[in-house]
């Protein structure tokens, strides 16, 4: 299955027209119906916006179900000082330490880019560059 084949069964699955969907996305309906047919193919930034409002994750629309060895998985929680202390020793007891390792990471949010949720401007996307 192509791209467009999956931006299509998202989009019905939604109930949502070619209209409705490039209205969220900021592009033309004609853009939508080309991807569709698979004549063209949207940018990454389309894609990522695709898959917020699609509730997919950008890997699916790219790659579809093919299972792949290299994407990394991150779960951030924000813990307290002394959450993070009890997980730790759960960790102690449950787990066998292999390596401590500090990497030093670097932020970017595009500044001409926003995203429509419930009628509000958001800028929920960045870049990440870790060393």
């Amino acid at each position: 299955m192509k791209i467009g084949t999956r931006i299509a069964s998202l989009r019905k699955n939604k109930k949502m027209t070619q209209q409705d969907l490039a209205k969220y996305i900021y592009v033309a309906d004609k853009t939508i119906s080309s991807w569709e047919l698979n004549r063209t193919e949207p940018s990454l930034e389309d894609i990522i916006k695709l898959s917020k409002v699609l509730d997919c994750n950008a890997s699916y629309l790219i790659y579809g179900d093919i299972k792949r060895n290299d994407i990394e998985t991150e779960i951030k929680i924000k813990l307290s000082k002394e959450e993070y202390q009890v997980l730790e020793m759960k960790m102690i007891d449950a787990g066998q330490f292999i390596k401590k390792s500090y990497q030093l990471d670097t932020y970017y949010q595009p500044t001409y880019r926003k995203f429509v949720k419930d009628n509000e401007e958001v800028i929920d996307e960045w870049l990440r560059i870790g060393k």
